[in-house]
């Protein structure tokens, strides 16, 4: 059995719990990491696939929109 205490009101004081202390960002506001060509020629190597530099570009501007609109 556990012992239980009774303690008067006023006794502790009580004070609310803020998360911003806790969370690393605030709340609704989400960091976006772009993506970079680096990234995107390294990933084309992996799968193999051809590339030029008018493709990375292209695939880097809509990565990066994408990345945005989320």
């Amino acid at each position: 059995m556990r012992r239980i205490q009774v303690a008067k009101a006023g006794t502790y004081k009580s004070k609310p719990l803020k998360l911003e202390k806790f969370v690393d960002r605030e709340w609704g506001c989400q960091s976006v990491e772009k993506i970079t060509k680096k990234e995107i020629r390294a990933i084309a190597k992996r799968l193999e696939l051809p590339f030029d530099e008018d493709n990375v570009r292209f695939a880097k501007a809509v990565i990066n929109a994408y990345l945005t609109k989320q």
